[in-house]
């Protein structure tokens, strides 16, 4: 399978055959054995499932498109038995096996879903705007025209790490008044007008909005969350558990789950004493990623990090219909314990709030963030507009400097001023200027007079001109 943070379809060049994504590392973790019997949670195109059944195991392979299942029932027949397809999501494995020598989830979607255009994942070729693997539900148009603008632009922010989460889902819903959203390119192209694209961006701009509207229609994250628990409670001691996965979320929520499953301490100081526990699986390594000649020979795997963990004879800490009630809020407080009656535990509880927490301020710095750069864009706008008019005017004021200089203004500004043209008599020097401005007393017809007797000729030779008490 592929999909992830960081790929893009519309980039990617055609269809490419489905090419099992750290495939070597996933047998390594899972060491299958004859007799065994392993859970494929994601059977996709059958690659984990065909080279599992090489091993001599046999395998129960899940997946809820049910184009998959059908194109499975080949190999199905020629298994001997070996393997069972079950339509249904992987989150469900624990009602389709009671137990299992291993557990492996590939996240994501198959490069097939993505070169199908009818199914909607991709914008690489126009395709209605479907995305649902299931091929039922919700579908990505219903949200993209019925959503409010709030949850739009929190589903673009936290499941697609967009950081124009806000300005996208305000454009969607001004678009969608006119004319809704139902193809996949009308979408991409939709965004890609309005956000713009960069020459060094190297993924297409509604990259990842098709990628929070792929994990939101398909609840991808609480499936995984669900199918990590399943997994928990069928494993047998000794059983191994290999997840792979494509974006930063999913690998966040693996690594988690292994790291609390791993760890044997009471708890925290911080909270109430909590009962002491086992625990339930054992890390092996750390997160695996695929090399340069698998990323050379299959470009959608480069996303992808495998993290594993082996099952310890320790009871199942989490009971699945506890934590199903617990997200509706009217989970049942436990009268005792027994074995096999296990509660939901404080360190469950404060790791979905601080998930939930850290989501939230996530999104809220990244919105801040925007905005701030938005008024420091507007503020060097600004600051280029005034320094475009102060040299302007030092332009003008050059020009200021003696008369021919103030005639070329003058034919400047003239249509927009409707100057007459300037002639000589109109310049006057400085010295020929009064003293003081003219008072009322000044401009009696006694002074008028005088100034008229005495005045004589004016600087240019000719005789003054009086005009409402001003010489001319």
């Amino acid at each position: 399978m592929m999909a992830g943070y960081g790929d893009d379809p519309h980039a990617v060049g055609g269809p490419a055959r489905h090419i099992p994504v750290l495939l070597a590392e996933v047998l390594e973790a899972l060491s299958p054995k004859t007799g065994e019997v392993v859970v494929d949670g994601t059977f996709g195109a059958g690659g984990y499932a065909k080279a599992i059944l090489a091993s001599g195991a046999s395998v129960v392979a899940i997946d809820r498109d049910p184009d998959a299942i059908a194109a499975g029932r080949v190999l199905e027949q020629q298994s001997g038995g070996r393997l069972r397809l079950v339509q249904a999501p992987f989150s469900t494995l624990n009602e389709h096996v009671e137990s299992a020598d291993g557990v492996v989830l590939d996240i994501g979607i198959s490069s097939m879903q993505i070169d199908q255009a009818e199914r909607g994942f991709s914008f690489r070729a126009d395709g209605p705007l479907d995305m649902r693997m299931a091929q039922a539900g919700l579908s990505a148009a219903d949200v993209v025209n019925s959503f409010k603008v709030g949850d739009l632009a929190r589903i673009f922010g936290f499941l697609g790490e967009e950081r124009h989460a806000g300005r996208i889902a305000r454009m969607i819903e001004s678009r969608r008044e006119k004319h809704p959203f139902e193809r996949t390119l009308d979408l991409a192209d939709a965004i890609e007008t309005h956000i713009g694209r960069a020459p060094k961006d190297k993924i297409h701009p509604a990259t990842r909005v098709f990628q929070a509207l792929r994990i939101f229609v398909n609840d991808e994250l609480g499936e995984l969350a669900k199918a990590l628990f399943a997994a928990e409670r069928v494993l047998k001691p000794g059983g191994r558990l290999a997840v792979v996965t494509f974006h930063s979320l999913e690998d966040r929520i693996v690594k988690r789950f292994i790291a609390d499953r791993a760890d044997a301490a009471t708890g925290s100081r911080h909270l109430p004493e909590a009962q002491a526990r086992s625990a339930t699986f054992k890390k092996i390594g750390s997160g695996v990623t695929p090399g340069e000649a698998e990323i050379s020979a299959n470009p959608r795997a480069r996303s992808a990090r495998l993290r594993a963990a082996i099952r310890t004879d320790a009871p199942a800490i989490f009971r699945f219909s506890v934590f199903q009630n617990f997200l509706t809020q009217n989970f049942p407080v436990p009268s005792g314990r027994e074995r096999g009656e296990h509660v939901f535990r404080t360190s469950d509880i404060v790791l979905i709030a601080v998930m939930v927490s850290a989501a939230a301020l996530t999104f809220k710095t990244k919105r801040e963030a925007e905005e701030q750069l938005a008024a420091v864009h507007k503020i060097q706008a600004q600051i280029r507009y005034e320094e475009d008019t102060i040299d302007l005017l030092k332009a003008d004021w050059s020009l200021l400097t003696q008369p021919s200089r103030l005639q070329k203004l003058a034919e400047i500004y003239k249509s927009q001023l409707e100057l007459e043209p300037v002639s000589a008599r109109q310049i006057i020097g400085l010295d020929d200027l009064p003293a003081k401005p003219l008072t009322i007393e000044d401009l009696s017809s006694e002074r008028l007079g005088g100034m008229a007797e005495n005045s004589g000729k004016d600087p240019m030779g000719n005789d003054p001109v009086i005009t409402g008490g001003i010489i001319q």
